[in-house]
Formats: C-alpha cells, structure tokens, sequence
C-alpha cells in the first residue's frame, strides 16, 4: 500500500524515489511489492520526460525485462509506456512478440508491451539511444 501512494504522489521529491530504488534492488522483496515499486517509480518520474533521474529510472527498468517473472515483466512494460521511454521500444517490440502470460489472468504482458509502444510512439521522452 505505501508503494502505491508513493506513486500517487507524483510529481516526486528526491528521497520518494530513492526509496521506490531501494526496494526495486532489494533482494528480499516479494514479487508483488517490487511490481508495485515499478509502477509507482514509472509515476513518479514520468512527468520528468528525461534528466538525469528520469535516466537512472529508465536504466533500472529497462535491466528488469529480461527479469522471468510475469510480474515483474507486466509492471516494466507498462512502466516504460508510462516514462514513455524511446530507447526501451526495442525491447518492448521483444516483450510484445515472445510473451504472452498472462498477467494476474487478466492481460498478457505482450500487450502491456504494445500499449508501451504506441505510448512512446505518440511522445517519445528520454535519449534516444
């Protein structure tokens, strides 16, 4: 539940964001909390449309879509449509074309990774590279 109002909280403050870091690299956190910590960070730095912490977000999704948890994968695909992050796309293209699981039986992760993609096509944010 905190990791949900923090990124209700959006635009966030500096240590708002370390700590959604924090738990994203924490070892010990459980797949639901981590999935959460994904969405909420995407929320918070979304407004920032690049800069150097909207990079560092960027950076730490982008290494989780090759993570194998569905969770996890659902929550990245839809966080980086969310940051709108133009260099993430041909790894979304990835995501969209091999996995199909279901996401909490209700949507698979390749369409999260479409959606993302028509998001950043629309406004793409961030470097390009």
């Amino acid at each position: 539940m905190a990791a949900w109002l923090l990124g209700e909280l959006s635009p966030g403050t500096d240590s708002t964001i370390e700590a959604l870091h924090a738990v994203l690299n924490d070892p010990e956190a459980t797949e639901a909390l981590r999935g959460q910590v994904i969405e909420s960070l995407g929320n918070q730095v979304c407004h920032l449309k690049g800069g150097e912490m909207y990079e560092r977000a960027a950076d730490a999704l982008i290494a989780l879509l090759d993570e194998p948890s569905v969770e996890i994968r659902y929550n990245v695909a839809f966080a980086l449509g969310t940051l709108r992050c133009r260099r993430a796309r041909p790894m979304l293209e990835r995501v969209a074309s091999e996995d199909h699981r279901l996401y909490r039986g209700l949507e698979a992760v390749s369409e999260a990774a479409l959606f993302s993609i028509e998001c950043i096509d629309c406004e793409p944010h961030g470097r390009k590279d």
